[in-house]
């Protein structure tokens, strides 16, 4: 199989092949889900990949390594055991090939009670995921990359971006090095207050030491919107506040070491009136979408660039197809996000930065597995398209 993860730090360099030769249907297991995202694959092949594997997702195919959505216990050998009560069906059969859905993954121990390998909710208690047969272990870096968040209820709704960080981080065998720094309401310029004051924990964070590698900048949700509306563009005055706060802050980035992310937000569920550019989400996604891309411009060197995480065109990719869970991504109020909006925010953050594909990492905050595989492949899709 080519374009696997190979084992080594999440920051090394790492290829992917083009090559689209083998079948979708031929894939013994769904390690696939695990091609890097390269700058060396993109366009046609990487929507290709991404097409292969939601179509292959849809048919219950799942893994020996991290058995999603499966609705019967399935054996080596092909043969179909019907649910979770027939344990030993598969002892005849090569063993199990994936796990029923209630206990979607398959560890590493072979301990509970057929000689095979255990299927549980989580294998934290049972050496960790397995690995598909014959290909290498998903990556476990001694150094996994250190990031700082600043942002405001976008960031820490729901126990926070942050937190499911935290526990993709686990789940590769590190210790989390994550934290966030959020006000409710705030915004660049308070943040850029905060880190030139001495004293505070923001000042703490970025001046006072080199600890980060990567800081997560988010703005306050509506402004990047305000990009747009104006002739000429840009000239907004809070937006233009926020356009200057942003080159302050990413210097003071700079100078700490660190790569800045701007944390691309989403567009109000519902029409709000009061603004005509806040007509529907698809005009407010659009020009947020816009809004981020123009402050990325601003911070843009030669030598030195910012990374976008698209989570607004995550939004929007889940709008165009199914409605019911872009509604969903909400929470009640139209505007923050849902525990299912906080996890594709991270899914995007973690492709983002690590370049490592979203698909198979853990589910957090309650959310089932099926729909942490939808979140995560379109997560994996509005990074290859930014």
């Amino acid at each position: 199989m080519t374009g696997l993860v190979q084992t080594g730090t999440i920051a090394a360099k790492r290829t992917a092949t083009t090559s689209e030769d083998l079948a979708c249907a031929q894939m013994p297991c769904h390690n696939r889900q695990k091609q890097v995202l390269s700058p060396n694959v993109h366009g046609a092949a990487l929507l290709a990949r991404m097409a292969c594997w939601s179509a292959w997702t849809a048919r219950g195919a799942t893994a020996r390594a991290i058995g999603l959505a499966a609705r019967h216990t399935a054996c080596m050998d092909g043969t179909r055991c019907d649910g979770p009560s027939s344990w030993s069906c598969c002892s005849a059969h090569g063993g199990r090939a994936k796990c029923p859905r209630d206990k979607p993954v398959m560890c590493n121990e072979m301990s509970c009670g057929d000689g095979d390998y255990c299927c549980k909710a989580s294998c934290d208690d049972f050496a960790g995921p397995r690995s598909c047969p014959g290909v290498s272990p998903l990556p476990s870096p001694a150094n996994a990359p250190s990031i700082l968040m600043l942002g405001n209820s976008y960031t820490y709704y729901n126990g926070g971006v942050d937190g499911v960080l935290r526990t993709f981080a686990i789940s590769f065998g590190n210790a989390p090095r994550v934290r966030a720094l959020t006000k409710g309401g705030s915004n660049w310029q308070y943040h850029l207050q905060q880190v030139t004051a001495s004293g505070t924990n923001h000042h703490a964070a970025l001046v006072g030491s080199s600890a980060f590698d990567f800081v997560v900048l988010q703005d306050q949700s509506h402004v990047p919107s305000l990009c747009c509306y104006t002739s000429p563009r840009y000239v907004d005055p809070d937006f233009d506040a926020s356009a200057k706060a942003l080159v302050q802050l990413d210097a003071v980035v700079k100078a700490a070491g660190a790569v800045t992310v701007l944390y691309q937000t989403w567009g109000r569920r519902d029409s709000l009136t009061r603004k005509p550019y806040f007509s529907s989400f698809e005009a407010m996604s659009e020009a947020v979408q816009q809004g981020y891309k123009h402050y990325a411009s601003l911070i843009t060197t030669s030598d030195r660039k910012p990374i976008v995480a698209p989570v607004g065109k995550a939004f929007q990719l889940i709008h165009d197809e199914d409605y019911n869970l872009f509604y969903r991504l909400y929470d009640p109020d139209a505007t923050h996000p849902s525990a299912l909006g906080t996890y594709l925010a991270a899914c995007v953050i973690f492709a983002s930065v690590t370049r490592e594909s979203p698909l198979g990492l853990p589910t957090a905050l309650g959310i089932s597995a099926g729909e942490a595989v939808r979140l995560q492949s379109k997560a994996a899709m509005a990074v290859a398209l930014a």
